[in-house]
């Protein structure tokens, strides 16, 4: 063994600089990488087995199982604790629930069986958890290069879903199982109903995931592909991630104040200006957004712009009133759909969540954690994320704005296993390790002593 170093040093001795092996990354993170690259496809590209499985899900259960059998393993961050509190809790108010046998009513829009969709819920946020945990471990450079090359791949499946628009074959988009059915105001002004959603589901799923891009893109300044992000994002009309990420930027310029970041807001704010003033689909844009604000300005000239944040703020109402009549446990993972209508105000829906394949979700991943699981486990939540502000708040500005959109973000998001939500908290506990390192030097099994300290990435004014 001592031969072997001797020789290993003799060869990098003479380049002053010390190197990892080739080849040194685990199999592990290796597909997690892989799996990170494809998380745009999360309806897009996938096989329906009764809900979407994505590319990215096969990839990180083969790094999972991989992960568990491996000796490589970094040191677990501070936050697995709290994730095993919360992993705790779920199994519980599982085994609460599937003993307590409470009568449920009629089940709209479920399509397995009670116990099967409780069953399911629980499994799932155990996996995702899990892929959080493995994801926490890839190297920061390789992650922030895998999820620019996201980037590209969102991008990609929104300009086929545009051309196939163009062309009028929703047929094709349906062969690739895009999501063709959810639609939105066209900016184009036409009146018709455009998709918006990309490979995702929602629009405000490819929202969420555009906007932390575009920190990403930011971070590592690739600005061609942080305009490929800022594109993905208008094409979202999501107003969380449009107005989350203009918040966000002001506030970090303001929290850390530098004339050098002024000159560079000012020039970005003035060519949106002027690329808002001489393209018409941006400006029917900003209306959009201002409508479904409820500005004066805005809301007149789109009937029912003001629906989905009316509707949003009832089913927040509901989930909050469900999670205290059930503190302790919750109405169970994945039933807030089941107790929605035991709720009076329930009568204020919109017609179609009376229909009986329309499933109700919380649209509050914060709210979904309090009503299905409980006070407790909602705390436990809080306190994670609490956590990870703690680790960016000293550090890089970027990985600070991408934590604060996935606070926002979290508040409008459908589902609180939403693996986007995961995957950028995985990318915040890689950038925040003490030691922030390329390669583990424990993950690869060599001696510390014999490589250098790695090179910080770059922080951006």
């Amino acid at each position: 063994m001592s031969r072997q170093r001797a020789t290993w040093n003799d060869q990098h001795a003479s380049t002053g600089k010390k190197h990892l092996p080739k080849n040194s990354t685990p199999l592990y993170l290796r597909l997690a990488l892989v799996a990170i690259s494809l998380v745009p496809l999360q309806q897009a590209f996938t096989i329906n087995i009764g809900s979407p499985l994505k590319p990215s899900e096969l990839l990180m259960a083969g790094s999972i199982v991989l992960w568990l059998f491996s000796s490589r393993k970094k040191k677990s961050p501070a936050e697995f604790k709290l994730i095993i509190a919360l992993l705790a809790i779920l199994l519980l108010s599982a085994l609460f629930h599937l003993a307590a046998r409470t009568p449920l009513g009629d089940f709209l829009g479920y399509s397995r069986s009670p116990d099967g969709d409780l069953i399911f819920y629980t499994i799932y946020p155990i996996f995702v958890l899990f892929m959080w945990r493995v994801a926490s471990e890839v190297p920061h450079e390789m992650f922030q290069k895998a999820i620019k090359l996201s980037i590209w791949v969102c991008f990609a499946g929104v300009a086929f879903q545009l051309a196939m628009m163009q062309m009028d074959r929703v047929d094709i988009l349906e062969l690739f199982s895009y999501e063709t059915k959810i639609r939105s105001e066209s900016l184009t002004g036409s009146g018709e109903g455009a998709m918006r959603n990309g490979t995702f589901t929602e629009g405000q799923h490819l929202g969420f995931f555009s906007a932390i891009s575009v920190l990403v893109a930011w971070r590592c300044r690739a600005y061609l592909t942080l305009s490929v992000a800022l594109f993905t994002l208008a094409y979202s009309q999501s107003t969380t991630g449009i107005v989350g990420l203009v918040l966000v930027v002001f506030l970090l310029v303001l929290m850390r104040p530098s004339t050098r970041a002024a000159i560079k807001i000012g020039m970005g704010l003035a060519a949106s200006v002027i690329t808002v003033l001489l393209v018409d689909s941006l400006r029917n844009l900003i209306i959009l957004q201002a409508a479904k604000l409820g500005l004066a300005a805005g809301s007149h000239q789109i009937e029912g712009a003001t629906a989905s944040i009316e509707v949003r703020s009832l089913k927040t109402e509901i989930a909050w009133r469900m999670m205290w009549d059930n503190p302790i446990l919750g109405v169970g993972p994945g039933r807030f759909g089941f107790w929605y209508f035991k709720d009076p105000a329930s009568i204020d829906s919109p017609f179609w969540y009376f229909l009986p394949d329309r499933r109700t979700i919380a649209e509050n991943a914060y709210m979904q954690i309090g009503s299905e699981l409980g006070v407790i486990a909602l705390l436990v939540f809080i306190a994670f994320m609490w956590s990870l502000l703690k680790r960016v708040r000293r550090n890089d500005k970027t990985l600070l704005g991408v934590f604060f959109l996935i606070a926002l973000g979290i508040a409008s998001q459908s589902s609180w296993t939403f693996i986007p939500i995961w995957i950028f908290s995985a990318f915040i506990i890689s950038g925040t390790y003490e030691s922030d390192p390329d390669v583990d030097p424990a993950l690869v099994g060599i001696n510390q002593g014999m490589i250098a300290d790695p090179r910080k990435p770059n922080s951006v004014d």
